[in-house]
C-alpha cells in the first residue's frame, strides 16, 4: 500500500495545483486509479500519482514535503520500484525502502541516483539486473510478453511455489478468495493482484524471520 511519506507528498502537491480542488482531485483518483483515497493506492501507483501531480504543479513552487535524495525519481523510477516491490514480496530483498533500491542501482550502474538514469543502456543494467536477481533467487520465469498483468501473475505464481514448500496445498486463487478478492484469479485486475501479492509477501517474510530466529 502507499507509504505515509507518499501520502504527505500527494496532498502537498495537489494543494499547489491551480484550479485543482478536492472535487477535481477525487475525480482524478476515481478516473485513473478507480479508488476514492490515495491510501488505497499501491506503493507503485502512489509513486505514479506523485509524478503526475508534480507535472501539473507550477515548476517554480514545487517542493514536495519529504522529498529528498533518498527518494527514487526519474523516468525509470516506476519500473524499478515495481520490480523492487516484487523482490520484497518474494523475500529476495530485506528492505523495501528507496534507499536500498538506490544502493542496488548504484552497484549496477555506478550512478548514485535513479534521476541520473538517462541512457537506456544504464537503465537496462539496473532493470535487467534486478529481474535476473529475482528470477535466480525466487526461481521465477518472467513472461515473454510485455504485459504488466502477466508479470504480476508470474510473481504470484513464484510466491505460491515458495509457500508450497511449507504448505503443499497452498493455492493463490483459494487464498485470494478467502481474502475477499474473488475466486477467479484470471479476473483480478492489477490493483487486486498487487494486494494479493502483498498479502502473500507478508507470509513469506514472516516465515523467513521465523526461520532466522530458529537458526540463531
Amino acid at each position: 500500500m502507499s507509504a505515509p511519506n507518499q501520502i504527505t507528498a500527494i496532498h502537498t502537491l495537489r494543494r499547489q495545483i491551480p484550479n485543482f480542488g478536492d472535487a477535481e482531485y477525487r475525480a482524478h483518483l476515481q478516473e485513473v486509479y478507480r479508488v476514492t483515497s490515495c491510501k488505497q493506492l499501491t506503493y507503485t501507483q502512489a509513486a505514479g500519482l506523485i509524478a503526475d501531480l508534480a507535472k501539473m504543479a507550477p515548476k517554480t513552487s514545487f517542493k514536495a514535503k519529504g522529498e529528498s535524495a533518498a527518494r527514487v525519481s526519474g523516468q525509470y523510477a516506476r519500473a524499478l520500484q515495481a520490480l523492487w516491490i516484487a523482490a520484497w514480496n518474494l523475500g529476495v530483498v530485506e528492505k523495501r525502502d528507496d534507499r536500498a533500491l538506490l544502493a542496488f542501482v548504484e552497484r549496477q550502474t555506478g550512478l548514485s541516483h535513479t534521476r541520473f538514469l538517462h541512457d537506456a543502456a544504464d537503465a537496462s543494467k539496473a532493470i535487467e539486473g534486478l529481474k535476473a536477481w529475482i528470477a535466480r533467487t525466487a526461481e521465477l520465469a518472467w513472461p515473454t510478453s510485455r504485459s504488466t498483468i502477466d508479470r504480476k501473475r508470474a510473481v504470484i505464481e513464484a510466491q505460491a511455489a515458495i509457500m508450497r514448500r511449507k504448505l503443499p496445498t497452498f493455492s493463490p486463487q483459494s487464498f485470494g478468495a478467502l481474502q475477499g478478492y474473488g475466486g477467479n484469479l484470471d479476473a483480478y485486475d492489477e490493483p487486486t493482484l498487487d494486494r494479493l501479492s502483498s498479502d502473500i509477501g507478508r507470509m513469506i517474510r514472516r516465515d523467513k524471520e521465523s526461520a532466522k530466529r530458529r537458526a540463531a
